[in-house]
């Protein structure tokens, strides 16, 4: 079983902070963590995401999602479509409408960031929040995770909300939640 570290993993009442900090630090870094929390995307997903792969006009909203693996085979993997949340499509479209539209063509990156440039604005926004130094812009992926199992109580959808190849990677959200939960003195 993995070690519970509750350093690496944000609760609800930390994400509020960390999103409410965004929105008065830079409102396309709220942008790009709220897609990145509420999605459960890696921050190379988030940043690499391109005006084409944003179907904001379908019900639901879906946003086509390519994963890049450190791995050399396969250097890309296509993977399958993913509905955003309500909230995360508000905030996708409240800072998609201040771009001009020259910005928005269907081959340019919806949020011009490094992931060098995305890892020091949260950081900045985790301080201003008062929230731990440890955490990274992963936390928000565990996050999602956690949010998902905690409501499905699914494994193998955890598994594939999170766009993941192997159900040993998601048992961190199924253990941390239950140690969590336990820590808390919650029955589970």
């Amino acid at each position: 079983m993995p070690k519970l570290d509750r350093e690496k993993y944000l609760v609800s009442e930390e994400f509020r902070q960390l999103v409410n900090a965004l929105a008065d630090i830079d409102p396309l870094g709220f942008a790009m963590f709220a897609v990145a929390g509420l999605c459960g995307l890696r921050i190379i997903e988030v940043v690499s995401i391109r005006f084409a792969d944003l179907l904001l006009n379908e019900t639901p909203e879906i946003l086509k999602v390519t994963v890049a693996k450190k791995k050399p085979r396969p250097p890309k993997l296509p993977m399958a479509d993913t509905a955003i949340p309500k909230t995360a499509v508000i905030a996708l479209k409240h800072y998609i409408a201040t771009l001009p539209p020259e910005r928005r063509k269907p081959w340019m990156r919806v949020f011009p960031f490094t992931t060098r440039h995305a890892y020091r604005l949260f950081k900045a926004a985790c301080a201003k929040a008062g929230l731990s130094d440890c955490y990274s812009p992963h936390c928000l992926r565990h996050f999602r995770g956690m949010q998902v199992y905690e409501s499905t109580k699914d494994a193998f959808f955890t598994m594939e909300s999170l766009r993941q190849s192997s159900i040993n990677s998601t048992q961190v959200y199924i253990h941390t939640v239950d140690g969590m939960k336990k820590a808390a003195g919650i029955d589970i």
